[in-house]
């Protein structure tokens, strides 16, 4: 497990208004696959939409909770979702572009 609290905002960047935290996210990647992770998982939501830059900057896999997410619900036949999210999440569609995967 890795808590790297001093990873900018990631809504904030993604708006336009604050730093780049992905060198951060791939950082921390980075140090938990040289700790001997087998894969990793992305407990922010946000942070998903980095989350390209962050698989290729390792060779183990990650969790993509916004797919794994709309995997479930699909296999489920659930129709209609609500979403509690960051304007973050929700301006990168995340969730919306993985439901239409």
């Amino acid at each position: 497990m890795n808590n790297y609290s001093q990873i900018p905002d990631r809504t904030t960047a993604i708006l336009g208004k604050g730093t780049d935290p992905a060198p951060y996210i791939i950082q921390s990647a980075e140090r938990l696959e040289n700790a001997g992770a087998d894969f990793l998982v992305i407990a922010c939501n946000t942070a998903h939409f980095y989350f390209k830059s962050i698989e290729n900057s390792v060779s183990i896999p990650i969790l993509h909770m916004p797919l794994e997410t709309a995997r479930f619900l699909h296999k489920k036949n659930v129709r209609r979702v609500g979403l509690l999210a960051t304007d973050g999440t929700i301006n990168t569609k995340l969730y919306q572009d993985s439901f239409q995967a």
